[in-house]
């Protein structure tokens, strides 16, 4: 839908922008009675309004002295009634003439004291100062209106919004701190600062205002406000700025490395405004290049757990405010101890494990060694080994680890191993035939009494049985079967012996 109006009677006057540009407009005397125009305001409301089923709702009756440019970039700032009739006038406001300065500029999204212009159209608005998603506006002749942006006798447009130029006011403030905020510089014309919350402090009775940033526990943004009288347009624009009061970083988060090596690491404190003071501490095993460096670089001084702490301040404020923790290994791996039996019978498995398994030490690698091996074998999967031990004796376990920073120091428990019934399972591993065989210390002892065996796959599936077996060893067949550790367990009277078969290919 597109609504035309023509009416251009009156005569032409020259008005100014705020800044002082001329601005070609028309004055005119009210063309229609008082009860022509009540009629016709009652017209638009049934039969434009309600006819089209907008969400609008007039405020201002029906006039012939005041168009949508004149009121919105004018008349609504307390300027008189004209009517601006050409775009290219309109946009001085935005654009400025030469050396003579645009008094708003272009934003994308609406809030108060926003200006609006439908680009396509021929069309000006302001924004509802008590609804932003709600626009006010002239309808040529008709009346003046509240609705929302599509609501309306103009269409094929695109919205451009306005505000008034205010410079140099950071997103943030810290906590206690001082800065400048400026806006137009006007010849002789009258400032009003005010800050619109408790947050703020603002006073200024120039172009250039001062905001401190003061914390309450209401806000959590600051509101700063300037209207500026005018000489040229006889007219007061308001401008409107919001910014964030520091009291302490917004969402800030620490980086770093896990693990610091012998070189130190680097840290870093992420989303601190300019105007807070980072201090740096650290455990006792930590030496930091700058206290209040950010980033920073800590050197370990010797191995071990260790943490970092930032608190942050402002040089405004006695306030601190102290982010989490954030725990790191020094140096290379701290191994305390070794578990696993250190008395075991022969002929048996025995587990064993590295002590403890810190996961910011970021070991990579381990290495078991066993002394002497004394023709026992060891199986190294990482922090834990498998020792199948055949000889009795005594032997040393001996492990160490390995991260980014080098190996660590070795590590050591003692082992007896002690005369029993075992398993023996050869070769091992094993690729065709296996010969299990139940050996003991006294040679006299046989098998006379039947003995039960079971193999499980890696699966855990029961594999292979056998029962009731009378020789002391048995031979098993693997080929075909997958690679892998199996588990073998064999009954034999009130003793349940127990190994592992390893099939390779």
């Amino acid at each position: 839908m597109s609504f035309v109006f023509l009416r251009n009677y009156g005569q032409g006057v020259i008005r100014h922008t705020p800044t002082g540009i001329s601005v070609n407009a028309v004055q005119e005397d009210e063309f229609y009675s008082l009860p022509q125009i009540v009629a016709a305001t009652l017209l638009w409301q049934d039969s434009v309004i309600a006819g089209n089923d907008w969400d609008a709702s007039i405020i201002g009756l029906c006039s012939t002295v005041y168009n949508c440019h004149g009121y919105a970039w004018h008349l609504s700032d307390g300027g008189d009634t004209i009517k601006i009739t050409n775009d290219s006038e309109v946009s001085k406001y935005y654009t400025g003439n030469g050396d003579q300065n645009a008094t708003y500029k272009r934003v994308y999204n609406p809030a108060k004291f926003k200006k609006v212009y439908y680009n396509g159209a021929s069309h000006s608005a302001i924004v509802d100062p008590y609804n932003s998603s709600r626009l006010i506006s002239k309808w040529g002749p008709g009346p003046l209106v509240n609705h929302l942006p599509g609501d309306s006798p103009y269409d094929n447009y695109t919205l451009e919004y306005y505000e008034l130029i205010m410079d140099d006011l950071p997103a943030s403030v810290a906590k206690g701190c001082a800065v400048n905020v400026s806006t137009l510089n006007i010849d002789s014309a009258t400032y009003n600062w005010s800050a619109l919350n408790n947050y703020v402090c603002a006073a200024g009775t120039t172009s250039t205002g001062s905001v401190t940033g003061l914390i309450t526990s209401t806000y959590n943004k600051g509101l700063v406000q300037v209207e500026i009288a005018s000489p040229y347009s006889n007219t007061t624009v308001k401008g409107i700025k919001e910014f964030t009061v520091t009291s302490a970083p917004a969402n800030p988060y620490l980086t770093g490395p896990n693990q610091i090596c012998s070189t130190g690491g680097s840290f870093t404190l992420n989303n601190v405004p300019s105007g807070n003071i980072i201090t740096w501490s650290s455990s006792s095993n930590l030496n930091p290049s700058n206290i209040h460096a950010n980033p920073v670089t800590f050197v370990p001084t010797g191995s071990g757990s260790g943490w970092v702490k930032a608190t942050v301040g402002t040089a405004c404020d006695s306030s601190t405010f102290t982010i989490n923790q954030f725990n790191v290994w020094a140096g290379v791996p701290e191994i305390t101890h070794i578990s696993g039996p250190t008395y075991t019978p022969n002929y048996q498995w025995a587990a064993y494990y590295a002590q403890p398994n810190n996961t910011a030490m970021g070991v990579s690698d381990y290495s078991w060694t066993l002394n002497p091996l004394n023709g026992n074998s060891v199986y190294d999967y990482g922090w834990t080994a498998d020792i199948a031990f055949y000889n009795s004796g005594n032997y040393q376990l001996v492990v160490r680890g390995q991260n980014t920073c080098g190996w660590s120091n070795y590590t050591l428990t003692g082992i007896e191993v002690y005369d029993s019934k075992g398993l023996s399972i050869f070769p091992n591993p094993a690729s065709g035939e296996v010969t299990l065989t139940i050996e003991t210390s006294d040679e006299k002892e046989l098998p006379v009494l039947g003995w039960d065996l079971e193999i499980y796959a890696p699966n855990m599936m029961l594999k292979e049985k056998k029962t009731s077996l009378k020789d002391n060893k048995t031979i098993i067949n693997t080929s075909g079967w997958q690679e892998g550790i199996y588990m073998v367990r064999v009954r034999y009277g009130d003793s349940l012996l127990t190994g592992k078969l390893v099939v390779k290919r």
